[in-house]
């Protein structure tokens, strides 16, 4: 048998002998093949070309690809130096075929190298890819002239992947908390959807699994949340505005209404404060919350159900709370008056969705409790800086405020929860409780405010005895010894005084009787001789007056008709 395999060993190796020395016979190796010196300087002539062509356009997965572009540069470097062994016929055994041949199959595997680097699209990086990734983030950051532009479209290219990544990588999650939450990165995210909703889904996907360190994205939602409201283009924007998808849903709908453990919610909505919005934010930030309301309401009311309403689904207590917060922090930081005339046009436009959307029966205690804070810090910090044009007309929006966030019942007031919420603070405000007494003047809006919501049920000959009893009738009485006093110039830090400081008499009048002028509104006038107030509903067609020491001693509000 070893014999055997011996004869075949022999043979086959006389063959390849035999084939190899016939191969090498042949004439076509010691001509020349059309690569040649000229040929394949061309060649690398173009690739450098192209190379400076794909250079200038920056494209991300063109230097994510720096080692391959590198390796093709080489490999059409050896093709040149192959073209020109092949060039020295009586060097390297004559063979010049051979060299040329393979410095053409060297060109030929560069350009194959480019055009893939070219034409496949980059889907998940590498270790050493992250590496380059972060340096070219940092210089495209750095860089105040240059075109970031297709930057940004290849991180949109590769943001799925990142977010992948980001789970396991520490360096990926720098580039979310540093790179994207940068605002040149985010005015590009905010305006694209996939960006907006996949992460959306990806936080929502993985918290619901568990067990991994999401803060790096949390983070980043939180900048792209504010980002999307400040910039007009924004997909979100464009969506709530229904400029695209008239009438659609997206993933942001559905947590708002369906997501009970508010995880997504806190991030989006709350720990991170928006007062730093700009006044485009702030108004879109409300167009959001009243999208919200108008979703519960779409969610609950049709004409197919029952009565028409159907509590499918509760409004989020603590989101509401948020919400809330939020816009009276808009309004108080507010100073400019057409922005403060729109902030309060956007909170009376979804007052109705509020009111409609969820029955009163069916909203919590916690619900109407932040309701009734939220009209009243809303009255408290607009009212003093509102430029009142028309009385008529604003009253008419306040009382549209007040009817549609606290839901005047008609069976009373004793169990309307928002109601009580609202007015226990406004008599805090007004009778003072550990605090500055407003009747004294330090704050005549809220007495204002006061006049306002309740002027026509105070002077009004069929009472709520309820309301009068508590409300009507501590205010009015704190009003008839508050009102002398104002008149005659005891203001604020005088209030208390026996006397007026001499030679300021006729300067704290003037200004006692300004500030009882700013505690009423246009169509009420006080009497001092009288002590008495006197409303007037249309001219003198139907008016009434009231008599404030009458109230304070009889404990009972009588307004008499003019």
């Amino acid at each position: 048998m070893n014999q055997c395999l011996y004869q075949f060993l022999t043979s086959v190796q006389g063959w390849s002998s035999n084939t190899t020395a016939t191969i090498l016979d042949n004439p076509i190796w010691k001509t020349h093949s059309s690569y040649n010196l000229g040929v394949a300087i061309t060649a690398i002539a173009i690739v450098v070309a192209f190379i400076e062509f794909i250079s200038n356009r920056r494209e991300l997965r063109f230097s994510l690809n720096y080692r391959k572009r590198k390796l093709a540069l080489w490999l059409a470097v050896g093709s040149i130096i192959l073209a020109f062994f092949g060039e020295l016929d009586g060097l390297f055994l004559g063979y010049p075929f051979i060299f040329e041949i393979g410095g053409a199959i060297f060109m030929g595997v560069a350009i194959a190298i480019y055009l893939w680097v070219i034409l496949n699209p980059l889907e998940r990086l590498n270790k050493n890819q992250i590496a380059i990734f972060q340096d070219i983030l940092a210089g495209t950051l750095s860089n105040a002239h240059l075109d970031k532009v297709q930057i940004i479209r290849g991180s949109i290219e590769l943001f799925e992947n990142l977010l992948d990544l980001s789970l396991s990588n520490k360096d990926v999650q720098k580039i979310f908390r540093n790179d994207f939450a940068s605002d040149i990165f985010l005015k590009h995210f905010s305006e694209s959807y996939f960006v907006f909703g996949r992460t959306i889904d990806f936080y929502r996907e993985k918290q619901k699994q568990g067990g991994q360190d999401l803060s790096h994205i949390e983070f980043f939602l939180k900048r792209l949340m504010v980002k999307s409201l400040e910039n007009s283009d924004s997909f979100l924007n464009m969506f709530i505005g229904e400029k695209i998808y008239p009438n659609g849903l997206f993933c942001l709908d559905d947590a708002m209404i369906k997501d009970k453990n508010n995880s997504l919610l806190q991030v989006l909505f709350g720990e991170y404060g928006f007062n730093g919005l700009t006044s485009v934010g702030q108004l879109n930030y409300i167009s959001l919350v009243t999208r919200y309301f108008r979703l519960v309401y779409q969610e609950n009311n049709h004409v197919s159900l029952k009565d028409g309403y159907q509590k499918n689904y509760e409004l989020n207590d603590e989101l509401i709370g948020i919400f809330f917060k939020e816009i009276g922090g808009f309004i108080e930081s507010c100073y400019d008056q057409k922005q403060l005339e729109m902030l309060i046009d956007r909170v009376e436009g979804f007052g109705w969705y509020y009111t409609c959307g969820v029955r009163t029966k069916d909203k919590s205690k916690k619900v109407r409790e932040n309701t009734g804070t939220f009209l009243y810090d809303l009255f408290h910090n607009s009212i003093s800086k509102y430029k009142i044009e028309n009385e008529e007309i604003f009253r008419l929006k306040v009382y549209q405020l007040y009817d549609h966030f606290l839901e005047i019942q008609k069976d009373g007031f004793k169990t309307n929860i928002a109601y009580s919420t609202f007015v226990k603070k406004l008599k805090k405000k007004i009778l003072g409780d550990g605090i500055m007494p407003n009747y004294k003047g330090y704050s005549p809006a809220m007495i204002l405010v006061y006049f306002f919501v309740f002027g026509s049920y105070a002077f009004s000959e069929e009472q709520n005895k309820a309301q009068a009893k508590d409300l009507h009738i501590p205010i009015f009485s704190k009003l008839a010894e508050a009102f002398p006093k104002l008149y005659q110039g005891f203001k604020q830090e005088f209030y208390d005084a026996t006397e007026l400081p001499e030679g300021k008499k006729e300067l704290l009048e003037k200004q006692g009787r300004e500030i009882l002028d700013h505690f009423l509104k246009k169509n009420m006038v006080y009497n001092f001789e009288e002590n008495s107030l006197s409303y007037y509903y249309s001219g003198n067609v139907d008016s009434s007056k009231i008599f404030l020491n009458d109230v304070k001693t009889k404990r009972k509000i009588e307004p008499k008709k003019l």
